[in-house]
């Protein structure tokens, strides 16, 4: 899972890039609308994925993958 802190780097970098109107956006952004992303985004990342996954049926068919070499080994599998 990618770090919180980098979620919310991109979101805000989304935002600037919107705002400045380098990335076509047909909505109005505000503001108030990238906190309260910020905010679900938090939530969801610290509270309902954790949920999701410690009652998840499927464990057994997880895989962690952490970086690149990681994909690279299933690969190999």
């Amino acid at each position: 899972m990618t770090p919180l802190s980098v979620q919310e780097e991109r979101i805000w970098e989304r935002y600037e890039e919107r705002i400045a109107d380098i990335v076509p956006n047909k909505k109005r952004e505000t503001l108030e609308g990238i906190h309260n992303l910020l905010a679900w985004n938090k939530d969801y990342n610290l509270t309902k994925l954790p949920n999701l996954i410690d009652h998840w049926d499927y464990k057994d068919k997880r895989i962690l993958v952490r970086d690149n070499l990681d994909l690279l080994e299933l690969q190999l599998m």
